[in-house]
């Protein structure tokens, strides 16, 4: 199951036309899917499986967008 989620939205990404990377899981620091869309913007994307007992948090969005900023200029 890990990494499932990021697999199937990048799937979604490349029939839309996007090309690049799907990473997830340890390491990707926020960002788990990095991909040129066809007009050439960055995206950046980071997947969450949910479950009712599981919340994103602040520090979790906080994160998400220092990253894709920063080390990914998205």
């Amino acid at each position: 199951m890990e990494g499932e989620s990021p697999r199937s939205f990048g799937g979604v990404l490349s029939r839309d036309g996007c090309t690049g990377v799907v990473r997830g899981g340890p390491g990707d620091r926020g960002v788990g899917i990095i991909r040129l869309t066809a007009d050439g913007r960055r995206l950046a994307a980071q997947c969450k499986r949910f479950a009712p007992c599981l919340n994103i948090t602040s520090p979790d969005v906080q994160k998400f967008v220092g990253s894709a900023k920063v080390l990914h200029s998205a």
